[in-house]
């Protein structure tokens, strides 16, 4: 198995920073030329029928044809070598990946929106239409009456309160208008994610980024000094880096740059420059200092590739951050992305470590081979209000945490295959609620990196050879809670990683009997359940539970002036003894 690092490290000051400022503003340009005929080329492909194979054998000759073409024209162009002419290649790829990728998560936030929409204004609709019926039966009945000679009766009770007030119908019928409006706009951007989502597709790239393409646009035509002040940043971020890819059959990993092992001073850089900048074939910089986190891997490395036959591709990508300061190091950093081959994991497992990632801190449970808890342990990840390097540092210490654990343990790791991208896409729905429980829940989602710790737990246990794996989270809090925790004196959030461990392991998952609470249902299966699944009976131990919470909040006694929700005692931070089976 294979696993790809990136490590960086910045640079020291000196006369090379104009060289790589040059270099970084050509590889902007050509980049920016690469991605316009690429696109031309695609258009002029794509437009050529594919009905049989041997026309689709055409397109794919024709297209193979304008590759070689464009590449040579590139080349010659600007001035640049057949491997740096790839970096720009490979780097285009990947923002149209990325692009992708982004447009595909675009469109199910849309979906999300529209989805709303739809139902908002079929709220305001039903309103209407209730408003007009009802203002229609009452003109019918005053017309009746009239015809009688009888003075015009009163509204019903339906009738009145289906009725709207001029000004507050009015106002539905302007929400209703724009909401349409804004529906349609919504339609028309997901037709637009879609197609750029698209595999296969080019999708558009603002180069220098949107949030600086929108800034230009709100300054005022006059504001000479505000408009060369964004000039002088969008030029910086068109041409703040460039990519040089290697391979494992050249020298020192690559052939347009080197990192090498220098006496006097360390390590030191040499460069190829292209021939477009005209400063010379080759650049040299030294008295680098490689970082304190995976420093030891790039020595490895370099050691590695002074051997031939036992070389490994090394890919270099340059970075300028403009707002960096510093008395002796650059505004240009390095990162270098090497592929790490992992040892295998052990197959004969006889321990399994639950892991339940919440917002502020990490449940674990280790079973053994019996499927009994032994131990539990709590991780505090503290991610609100950090910033996100400081949220990369606390994420990487709790994954060392973890694996060290599972190492001393010998037990493999067990975690849930959770797809926070939904819940985070409410986050507009939670907000709009206006409520004290909706801003809460929206900031511990926003702070709730769950992606990022599952992955940094995954990628450090890969490098240590410790087995992961990944079960289905239905029920799993349930479970747990039902079944171990007041048996085990374990919180809810261990008792859910029991759950998990377990489930990984194979072991039942039948309900236990807890005299103590009513909700949970008896443990025998009835004969016509025989057949069922047996997250059939959690599924209506938990509606049965949310309908219980429901009551209760309906029927309890409101707070104290001077006290909310959340300081009613006993109702945070532990279990209820009752619920528990206790």
């Amino acid at each position: 198995m294979i696993q790809t690092r990136t490590f960086q490290f910045r640079l020291p000051k000196g006369a090379h920073e104009e060289i790589l400022a040059r270099w970084g503003d050509l590889a902007g340009r050509a980049r920016r030329e690469l991605h316009v005929r690429r696109v031309a080329i695609e258009r002029e492909v794509m437009a050529l029928p594919a009905r049989t194979e041997a026309e689709t054998a055409a397109r794919e000759e024709l297209r193979r044809e304008h590759e070689n073409a464009l590449k040579s024209a590139m080349i010659r162009d600007f001035g640049l070598t057949g491997r740096q002419f790839n970096g720009l290649a490979v780097d285009l790829t990947g923002l149209w990946s990325s692009r992708r990728e982004c447009a595909a998560a675009e469109a199910e936030t849309l979906k999300a929106k529209i989805k709303g929409k739809e139902t908002a204004l079929a709220e305001i609709g039903r309103k209407l239409d209730k408003d007009r019926k009802a203002r229609e039966t009452q003109a019918a009945r005053a017309a009746a009456a009239q015809a009688k000679g009888k003075p015009a009766p009163l509204p019903t009770a339906s009738g009145a309160k289906a009725m709207l007030r001029p000004e507050r119908r009015a106002a539905l019928r302007f929400a209703l208008h724009q909401g349409w409006r804004k529906l349609a706009i919504l339609h028309h951007r997901l037709g637009q994610a879609e197609a750029d989502a698209a595999p296969g597709a080019l999708p558009a790239i603002v180069f220098g980024g949107r949030g600086l393409l929108r800034e230009r646009s709100r300054l005022h035509p006059n504001d000479q000094q505000g408009i060369a002040a964004w000039r002088r940043r969008w030029e910086a971020a068109r041409s703040a880096g460039f990519l040089l890819v290697g391979g494992s059959d050249e020298a020192a990993g690559n052939k347009s740059c080197k990192l090498v092992s220098d006496p006097d001073a360390g390590h030191r850089l040499w460069l190829r420059l292209p021939d477009g900048l005209g400063a010379g074939r080759e650049m040299e910089i030294r008295g680098l200092q490689l970082p304190g986190f995976g420093g030891d891997v790039l020595q490895a490395a370099v050691a590695r590739n002074e051997t031939p036959g036992e070389r490994i591709a090394l890919a270099f990508r340059f970075l300028r951050d403009p707002d960096f300061r510093h008395d002796s190091l650059s505004t240009w950093r390095v990162c270098v992305t090497i592929r790490e081959e992992l040892p295998e994991a052990p197959t004969a497992i006889g321990r399994w470590l639950g892991v339940d990632v919440n917002a502020d801190h990490l449940a674990l449970a280790l079973i053994d081979s019996f499927g009994n808890p032994t131990e539990s342990f709590r991780i505090e990840l503290p991610l609100r209000g950090r910033s996100a390097g400081h949220r990369a540092a606390l994420i990487g210490d709790a994954a060392a945490k973890v694996t060290a654990l599972a190492r001393k343990h010998e037990a493999a790791i067990v975690l849930e295959h959770l797809d926070f991208a939904k819940k985070k896409r409410e986050l507009g729905q939670a907000r709009a609620r206006r409520t004290a429980k909706g801003r809460a829940h929206a900031r511990m989602l926003s702070a709730f990196a769950y992606g990022a710790v599952r992955e940094g737990i995954a990628r450090r246990a890969g490098r240590l050879g410790i087995a992961v794996r990944s079960v289905n989270p239905a029920y799993t809090s349930l479970i747990g809670e039902t079944n171990y925790a007041a048996r085990y004196g374990l919180t809810r959030h261990q008792a859910a990683a029991v759950a998990i461990a377990r489930r990984s392991a194979g072991f039942s998952e039948r309900m236990h009997r807890n005299p103590g609470d009513r909700s949970v249902l008896d443990a025998r299966n009835a004969p016509v359940e025989a057949r069922r699944h047996m997250w059939t009976r959690w599924a209506i131990l938990q509606r049965v539970r949310i309908a219980s919470a429901v009551l209760a909040r309906r029927t309890r006694p409101a707070d104290p002036p001077g006290r909310g929700a959340g300081s009613r005692p006993g109702r945070v931070g532990r279990a209820c003894p009752a619920r528990l089976g206790g």
